[in-house]
């Protein structure tokens, strides 16, 4: 609370001005944004997001200088490696060519497949054979949450198929998104 001095005058000149004390609440100035971001995402009424992880640092690193992830009792990864070992995955499922798109759910992913991601992620991370199904679990997860999000933001906000087969996602092969913009156009379809 800040306190000011306020000097009234009187009628007369000959008069001292008296002095009060006023106690006047402070106000936290407005926060300004600015930027071209900001004003533009304001108009456009999209939040701005940080998008899709591509660690090159994890993709980077040499075949002798594999990442050791340590594991809980349940099985989920933990300590210092644990983020990236996440983060590898979510890259690894959205790496064109090696997690398939034409399917309707992971269940119908080909068993070859599978080992084609659990062999590309051992490029990278010590896993023992212990840990591979949590790391298919986790895979199945992260592809889940992967079309969700190609459906969310690439099919869902056009009005089309004809216009959604004009707007692909990047990283995505031509045949496969069309395969997914038939797939879900399907009335029986959800996710």
């Amino acid at each position: 609370m800040l306190r000011r001095r306020i000097r009234i005058a009187g009628p007369s000149s000959s008069v001292q001005p008296q002095v009060k004390a006023v106690e006047t609440q402070s106000r936290p100035a407005p926060i300004e944004t600015g930027g071209s971001a900001s004003s533009s995402s304001s108009c456009s009424g999209k939040k701005r997001t940080r998008g899709p992880t591509q660690d090159i640092k994890l993709l980077n690193r040499h075949s002798d200088d594999k990442l050791v992830v340590d594991f809980n009792t349940d099985g989920q990864p933990i300590g210092k490696n644990a983020r990236d070992f996440s983060t590898l995955c979510g890259i690894v499922v959205r790496t064109p060519g090696i997690a398939p798109l034409q399917v309707k759910k992971w269940a119908e992913i080909p068993e070859q497949a599978k080992e084609k991601l659990l062999k590309t992620i051992q490029e990278f991370v010590v896993i023992d054979k212990e840990r591979k199904k949590w790391v298919l679990q986790n895979l199945a997860k992260k592809y889940k949450d992967y079309r969700k999000d190609l459906k969310d933001k690439y099919y869902s906000t056009l009005n089309t198929d004809e216009e959604r087969l004009q707007h692909p996602p990047p990283d995505i092969l031509g045949e496969d998104w069309a395969w997914l913009v038939q797939y879900w156009g399907r009335a029986e379809v959800n996710v």
